[in-house]
């Protein structure tokens, strides 16, 4: 998936809505709780507990787009981190820089930039702000963790453990949970006749030491038949909270989430009824866009016929969870930023609540931040343009290409 949304902080908008207490629930919630190997598994009905709920967004401010200003030139914005200060930092994955702006979109500075000295990276995937108070920038391959102060300063690396048994790590993204940082990696090792690749995600202490795992999941391609199967080797959708707590989706095709909590435990899993939405012929195709793999010999790709059920995801700091499945993504309300199910910290299913604001649902990328939701605007189009490299179906011929804005929208304090 071109981007891995931020999951950080409390969606403060419609919090009465999101998280109704269990009192509130008794009677209401249809579902059921399973224990499995003393991990409650909640089983969540096709419908919510309550009636959907619409909020509009109050545009604060956008930046890019159709501008003459280097202040506000986006190639591919892949990340946005907000720091204590209300300041934001928005990672540039084409220009290899992150440029900074007050809560109000005014322009402060550029830090970072393109090399492999101190303080500079290439092809960055994600930011994050550690538990010391710098940003951290995650390179792809080779895969490293360049640190910066906030002023832009080199501020040396985060050191991931060595590989047991050699290979390179590619990082696909990162962020931080509570004082961990959250890092999804994946493993590569070379054999005869075969290469393995071994999908990580893991949080590291500050020293880099892992403290726990989430998931992992190991993949060969034989040399002689190359495959990539979209259901087996595929980035599985993640998210971190603020307060330590990790949900992943580790399950391609079904609706199964994992909450681990800030104790780093399995806390429970959420199920619930779900049918799938079957892709079309051009979305299949462009699927198989998306992934960019490269060999000395053809490599054969599969995916699924249908989207994945979950997509992006947002996790509050107790826990809740609001998340975009392939409904809510791909077949949104006229005027909507999608729609969303919402989970209480228990993992039940509450509410359904719609986001009306400007965007594409199959072209932008969403990311949430405390009281605030930022929309990166044709950010799927800009990342085929810019990692397609000539790799068929990248950017379509009839494809008219716009420019990144990055808009940042305040969720109403419906109900508070």
């Amino acid at each position: 998936m071109p981007i891995r949304i931020l999951a950080e902080a409390a969606l403060v908008a419609a919090a009465c809505l999101a998280a109704p207490t269990v009192s509130a629930l008794a009677g209401e919630w249809a579902g059921t709780v399973e224990t499995r190997n003393g991990v409650p598994h909640v089983m969540n009905p096709a419908d919510p507990a309550h009636p959907p709920a619409t909020l509009e967004l109050e545009e604060l401010w956008r930046l890019g787009g159709n501008t003459d200003s280097d202040e506000e030139f986006f190639g591919v914005v892949n990340d946005v981190v907000v720091d204590d200060a209300g300041d934001v930092y928005i990672l540039d994955s084409q220009l290899s820089e992150i440029k900074v702006y007050d809560s109000d979109g005014a322009y402060l500075r550029t830090i970072g930039r393109e090399g492999e000295g101190p303080g500079e990276f290439r092809r960055p995937r994600a930011i994050f702000e550690t538990a010391g108070g710098e940003i951290a920038v995650l390179q792809l391959m080779p895969g490293r963790i360049v640190l910066l102060t906030k002023e832009g300063d080199p501020a040396g690396e985060f050191e991931l453990p060595e590989l047991e048994g050699g290979g390179r790590r590619m990082l696909q993204a990162g962020d931080a949970a509570g004082d961990l940082a959250v890092v999804l990696a994946m493993d590569m090792r070379m054999g005869s006749g075969e290469a393995t690749s071994n999908t990580v995600l893991a949080g590291y202490g500050p020293g880099g030491e892992e403290v726990v795992r989430y998931f992992a999941k190991e993949h060969t391609t034989k040399f002689a038949n190359p495959t990539f199967d979209e259901r087996e080797a595929g980035v599985i959708p993640w998210a971190a909270g603020s307060q330590g707590h990790v949900a992943t989706a580790p399950v391609f095709g079904e609706y199964e989430i994992h909450v681990w909590g800030p104790d780093r435990s399995l806390s429970h899993v959420i199920h619930r009824e779900f049918e799938h939405l079957r892709r079309t012929d051009r979305e299949i195709e462009r699927a198989k866009a998306r992934f960019v793999i490269r060999g000395p010999t053809e490599i054969k790709k599969i995916v699924s016929d249908h989207h994945p059920d979950v997509g992006e995801m947002f996790l509050r700091p107790d826990g809740g969870l609001w998340v975009r499945t392939s409904r809510g993504t791909s077949d949104p309300e006229a005027g909507t930023l999608g729609t969303f199910d919402v989970f209480d910290p228990e993992g039940r299913f509450v509410r359904q609540v719609s986001l009306v604001g400007e965007g594409d649902t199959g072209e932008d990328g969403y990311l949430v931040i405390g009281d605030r939701m930022y929309v990166l605007r044709h950010l799927n189009s800009a990342s085929r343009a810019m990692f397609g490299d000539g790799e068929e179906g990248a950017v379509e011929e009839d494809e008219e290409l716009e420019p990144m804005e990055v808009v940042c929208y305040r969720l109403p304090a419906a109900g508070i």
